[in-house]
């Protein structure tokens, strides 16, 4: 499961890259890193590795470092972070429907995805999991 500020963080970030964020989710992400770097510091590993993506907001290994970084700082238990994660997260629930499609966030491995009606899979190796063939 991804923490909600990470999802809230991506789903902000991906918003504004997709250039479908409303006003209010871009202040809403503003505040979060705000937030953010008032709680871990201009010169985190975590707001380095936040100022990377959005310099390259397609990348998804810099996705997955932002998700790593803000782990290994341990935010997902703070109440501050957590209720602006909430606020951006209620202004991307309010975005209309064909731009919260362009919003798309996976971190983790073997993960596929798929949009326009298309599909996707993944597949790890042959016999993966204990599987008999």
């Amino acid at each position: 499961m991804v923490d909600p500020i990470v999802a809230a963080l991506l789903g902000g970030l991906a918003a504004a890259a997709g250039k479908v964020a409303s006003a209010a989710v871009e202040d809403a992400y503003g505040a979060l890193k705000s937030l953010l770097i008032k709680k871990l510091g201009v010169n985190s590993e975590a707001v380095e590795a936040i100022k990377r993506l959005e310099a390259r907001p397609d990348s998804e290994g810099r996705k997955a470092t932002v998700a790593e970084e803000l782990a290994a700082a341990k935010v997902s238990g703070d109440i501050e972070l957590t209720e602006a994660a909430q606020r951006l997260q209620a202004g991307l629930d309010q975005l209309p429907p064909g731009a919260r499609t362009q919003i798309q966030l996976a971190v983790g491995n073997y993960i596929a995805q798929a949009s326009g009606g298309s599909t996707a899979t993944v597949s790890v190796g042959h016999g993966a999991l204990g599987s008999k063939t």
